[in-house]
């Protein structure tokens, strides 16, 4: 899900996660390979939050795990805006 945001939205969206995950979920970060690939742009933001990088996946796949605390969800949550 992560890969298909543009990189204005990756910081709201990676932001939002712990609203949205219990304690130790998995995130998966994939590329379909092509000239942009977003990989390293999520891997970055979510070592900026509260994730733990899993041993690599291949060059296009990111694996992470929820290592924060889990908040209520904010009502109304929209993480990218309608086109």
């Amino acid at each position: 899900m992560l890969d298909d945001l543009a990189e204005a939205d990756l910081a709201g969206a990676v932001a939002a996660l712990p609203g949205l995950l219990d304690l130790e979920a998995l995130v998966l970060s994939t590329s379909g390979g092509g000239s942009h690939d977003p990989v390293p742009a999520v891997r970055e933001a979510l070592l900026d939050g509260p994730f733990d990088e899993l041993a690599d996946a291949g060059p296009r796949v990111g694996a992470h795990r929820f290592s924060g605390d889990p908040e209520p969800a904010e009502p109304g949550l929209r993480l990218v805006d309608p086109l």
